[in-house]
């Protein structure tokens, strides 16, 4: 292209993103079939393709053939190094939990690809078994996120007879996440399972999480049950979903297992290696190298 390198970072860029812009109506199937020729085309003319994990690879692959498998690079996110050495334990859960109550947590923007019905199962379910079980949003401008998305959770919240125990604390600096996430057992993945962006995505609050020793909860999502398996529980229903993590929660054991997984992953990921990684791959694509890697 040009004659100048280029390299590809596939991470959200999917069709599916056009629901951001335009939910339904005449002009969506147009919209889609643009956006997916642009990712095709950008995925074709680039020298260096970086995907989250081996479902997105696949993918990748899918459209261009067996020929391109040597310009696809698995590169996952990371977390800050003291994030990850500096974990919690099963002690320090279970007395967070004594002094708040149970708390769920949420890390980013209520948008498109949130799954609200699942939340409100879960959270609802949550009560049935611990009446102090609350949901604290963190992440989103300027409140919270989208406004038909945020407006939407207080609908079904408040419907389904959930009338306290939900927090949009709306933008947290990154700095100040890590006194965050260690008030919350639970860290939640609810993403919607029909969107591309959803199964292929691999998001960052998911290491934070397990960093911080929350029990992480997520929709069924292909590329992160490959990642993170073993180690967060998998529902596509809010309710079945609650039921299992509340009966992790109340199993020491079993929970010490769990949380020793999370760490041990979120250790292996951190911010400093990645980068050297990305730095490696960048500067085998401006002297033209080629050759497929993996990291993991």
């Amino acid at each position: 292209m040009l004659g100048i390198p280029v390299v590809y970072d596939v991470i959200d860029f999917f069709p599916d993103f056009v629901f951001r812009y335009k939910e339904d109506g005449l002009g969506l199937g147009l919209l889609r079939s643009i956006a997916s020729r642009v990712f095709e085309f950008n995925l074709r003319h680039a020298d260096r393709i970086i995907v989250l994990g081996q479902a997105s690879r696949e993918y990748v692959q899918r459209t261009l053939g067996p020929s391109r498998r040597g310009a696809i690079t698995i590169l996952p996110n990371g977390i800050p190094r003291e994030f990850a050495e500096n974990g919690h334990s099963l002690g320090s859960l279970l007395a967070s939990r004594q002094a708040t109550g149970l708390r769920v947590g949420l890390i980013g923007s209520l948008e498109f690809w949130i799954d609200t019905r699942f939340i409100v199962d879960f959270v609802r379910t949550l009560r049935t078994l611990d009446p102090t079980a609350s949901l604290t949003v963190l992440g989103g401008r300027p409140d919270s996120g989208s406004p038909d998305v945020v407006s939407e959770l207080r609908e079904r919240w408040e419907s389904s007879g959930l009338r306290d125990g939900l927090f949009l604390r709306g933008f947290v600096p990154y700095n100040e996440l890590w006194e965050e996430l260690p008030r919350f057992q639970i860290g939640l993945v609810p993403f919607k399972a029909g969107l591309q962006i959803s199964q292929y995505a691999l998001p960052l609050k998911v290491l934070e999480y397990l960093a911080a020793g929350s029990v992480v909860v997520s929709t069924p999502l292909r590329e992160l049950m490959d990642f993170a398996k073993g180690a967060a529980i998998f529902e596509g229903d809010g309710s079945a979903a609650a039921l299992r993590a509340f009966g992790l929660l109340q199993d020491p054991a079993r929970l010490s297992d769990h949380l020793v997984a999370g760490s041990s992953l979120a250790r292996r990921h951190g911010w400093h290696e990645l980068a050297l990684v990305l730095e490696k791959e960048l500067h085998e694509a401006v002297e033209g190298q080629t050759g497929e890697r993996l990291r993991r």
